[in-house]
């Protein structure tokens, strides 16, 4: 098998890097706030530290978090999405008086991505953060509807611990587009002066475990994708390749910006002797060798869990762009967006 090994711990610092970046952005002043959005990373996984907006000389970042950060579409249980406000200078959290929430999810259809209206409603919280809470096992009977609470002032009123309980839509893997304004004061509406405004692309990801992966029952596949469901996955059992998808706009402009990073996983058992003890591989992204993509695109992990080989996709920016150019050269630029994963020991 190749050695890529000597890459992982290289990637992995990388990541923890990025993930720190994220909480050193600098304050905006109060008269840029209504022109200005606080963006966090692209794309990342399932959890943002929005930039902090100044207000009142009150540096105020927004951290929104999916918990938990990756799911099993076959497995019922609560997900959640988290909002807190936090005064960073102070490490204090505060309570908005309103929360307006625009929520657009990425959407595959007909081999193009569609941006569609998720969610859209203005929230209360009693508490000092806002939790929304789908697929819930709390669900009220006797309650219909969208939300399990009152609605005051055109306000959803959340619980005495911050949570609404959601009932539609079903939160499942995917990317999310929020639009957040939070309402500081209980006089001003949202289009006063008394508003933030932030914007963020969050990851919920994607679990696929796939059973009776070969001849022996035993056998389990895992596929995981830390940025968006996994569209389809296949094993040949003729080549023993591996290979799977999952959804990719190409947009060069939004690529060139940065800080956009693919993550995804195979979690071959280890006695499935095929893989473990094979000799070399062939892997492939988008049916190119990933050398060609980059030496770190890919690492194989065969250590850190005792029953698995651990087979890493980690794609930056500059890997991106050379697989966007590609495709424009193509003529690929306007079709089929997604990006293709494949492992084939030999």
């Amino acid at each position: 098998m190749r050695e890529t090994n000597i890459y992982f711990v290289t990637i992995l610092l990388c990541l923890f890097l990025l993930s720190f970046l994220t909480f050193s952005k600098g304050f905006l002043s109060i008269s840029q706030i209504e022109n200005a959005y606080a963006n966090g990373i692209k794309n990342n996984f399932g959890r943002d530290l929005l930039p902090p907006l100044n207000l009142d000389n009150t540096p105020l970042g927004l951290w929104i978090e999916f918990k938990p950060s990756i799911v099993d579409s076959h497995v019922e249980e609560k997900r959640q999405l988290i909002f807190k406000l936090i005064d960073t200078e102070n490490n204090l959290t505060q309570n908005p008086k309103s929360t307006e929430l625009i929520m657009l999810k990425n959407n595959f259809r007909n081999n193009n991505i569609t941006e569609d209206l998720f969610l859209n409603d203005t929230f209360h919280s009693k508490n000092d953060s806002l939790v929304l809470e789908f697929n819930s096992a709390k669900k009220e009977s006797g309650k219909m509807g969208k939300y399990n609470n009152s609605m005051i002032n055109s306000k959803v009123e959340s619980d005495i611990n911050g949570t609404v309980y959601v009932n539609y839509p079903v939160l499942e893997s995917g990317i999310y587009h929020l639009k957040i304004k939070t309402n500081m004061k209980e006089n001003d509406d949202l289009n006063g002066e008394n508003f933030l405004k932030f914007d963020s692309y969050l990851s919920l990801g994607n679990i696929l475990n796939i059973n009776n992966f070969s001849k022996n029952k035993n056998d389990n596949l895992t596929i995981l994708s830390y940025n968006d469901q996994i569209l389809k996955s296949q094993y040949n059992v003729n080549t023993d390749e591996i290979s799977f998808e999952i959804p990719f706009k190409y947009n060069l402009t939004r690529i060139e910006e940065g800080f956009i990073y693919i993550h995804t996983e195979l979690k071959i058992p280890k006695h499935f002797k095929k893989f473990f003890n094979a000799n070399s591989s062939i892997i492939k992204i988008n049916d190119i060798d990933f050398e060609e993509i980059s030496k770190s695109s890919v690492s194989i992990d065969p250590f850190s869990n005792s029953s698995y080989l651990i087979v890493h996709y980690v794609l930056d920016s500059n890997s991106l762009f050379k697989l966007a150019k590609d495709r424009t050269e193509k003529g690929l630029d306007n079709s089929e967006m997604i990006l293709k994963f494949s492992f084939l020991p030999r």
